[in-house]
């Protein structure tokens, strides 16, 4: 893996897309900067990016895989990012998930996000994973959010635990686990056991926003083999969403 370090960055994805398609750059490479001036999460949405708050860093996949399972490279960053936190000594017993699709939680907060984007270029495939976790961060730095508010390894920890993570170690350990989780479902396309390990929407009474079926409203029951959420409805019905936006 071949790392590339910056002390400010518009977008670390917008640099990884760059580099990838310079294909000279082998896969598993991944990108780190100190501060993102335009750093974005999903749907668009900005994402804080304040000097020495926080890991941000994206790393350049070239998956040989169908198209119809690109969208699982999000879950697969997931599970991934989870066991790189659970290797902290720090985080030792803490309560480290994930909240379908693409977002990190720890007590019940937004810890960290992950937003993957491919490109075709050329001859250049590339599917860039980008994460944002939030560990220095006070309260001020951080956007208000009603549902899941954002928080980070300082506010849950205290200063005393974090003073000794070092963010480029972090991404060391974050890029081998997710060059490892990827290898890995590369050969055998399966996430859900592995999701499920770390799965906080299971058994929990949901909402979610979605683009094709407005609100739906159950119990959150797992993922599909492909990914999806399942929510059984009041009338016991398993509801498929490919995509959507959880509000309660």
């Amino acid at each position: 893996m071949q790392a590339y370090y910056f002390k400010s960055l518009p977008s670390t994805n917008d640099k990884a897309m760059e580099l990838a398609h310079q294909l000279t750059t082998p896969e598993f490479s991944y990108v780190v900067a100190e501060e993102q001036t335009n750093g974005r999460g999903r749907n668009g949405n900005s994402w804080s990016s304040a000097s020495g708050a926080g890991l941000y860093m994206s790393m350049i996949l070239r998956p040989e895989l169908p198209m119809e399972l690109l969208p699982q490279l999000t879950l697969v960053a997931g599970v991934a990012m989870c066991e790189a936190l659970n290797a902290l000594p720090v985080l030792a017993g803490n309560n480290v998930g994930i909240k379908w699709p693409n977002d990190i939680l720890l007590n019940g907060r937004k810890l960290a996000g992950i937003l993957c984007e491919a490109s075709l270029q050329g001859d250049s495939k590339a599917v860039i994973v980008g994460i944002g976790l939030n560990v220095k961060a006070s309260q001020e730095q951080l956007p208000a959010r009603v549902i899941y508010p954002a928080t980070s390894l300082l506010i849950e920890l205290g200063e005393a635990s974090v003073k000794a993570i070092d963010t480029a170690t972090l991404a060391e350990t974050f890029a081998v686990s997710l060059k490892q989780r990827f290898l890995r479902y590369y050969s055998t396309h399966e996430i859900v056991s592995d999701w499920s390990k770390y799965d906080l929407l299971v058994d929990t009474q949901i909402k979610i926003d979605t683009p094709d079926a407005g609100v739906v409203e159950g119990v959150a029951a797992g993922i599909t083999s492909a990914g999806e959420l399942v929510i059984v409805d009041a009338a016991g019905d398993k509801q498929i969403i490919t995509a959507g936006s959880i509000i309660k």
